[in-house]
């Protein structure tokens, strides 16, 4: 994800934090392994994890309002072919 720019903690110990919080191991057990403080690795995981939620929002809406515009057109495109069947004589169900 990148460097946390207000962290306490160089790049390495940041980068060895979230290699062991994704593992699953306990805070202690990282702390103790990347020898940091603990309080600034529970500060650290805190802030990631809040960086994190406001990436995938934003990437969730975007996702999302392209899914709802791709679907007004699917939508839109069979309004339209339903039309040109009542028009023509070749729609099999009820006009409206």
């Amino acid at each position: 994800m990148g460097i946390m720019r207000k962290s306490q903690l160089n790049k390495a110990k940041q980068d060895r934090l979230i290699e062991h919080f994704v593992a699953g191991a306990t805070a202690r057990c990282a702390v103790d392994l990347v020898r940091v403080n603990l309080k600034k690795a529970n500060i650290f995981v805190i802030n990631y994890r809040k960086s994190l939620l406001i990436i995938l929002s934003k990437r969730l809406t975007l996702f999302l309002a392209e899914r709802l515009k791709l679907m007004k057109a699917i939508l839109a495109a069979s309004v339209r072919a339903n039309v040109v069947e009542v028009r023509q004589g070749k729609s099999q169900c009820l006009a409206f």
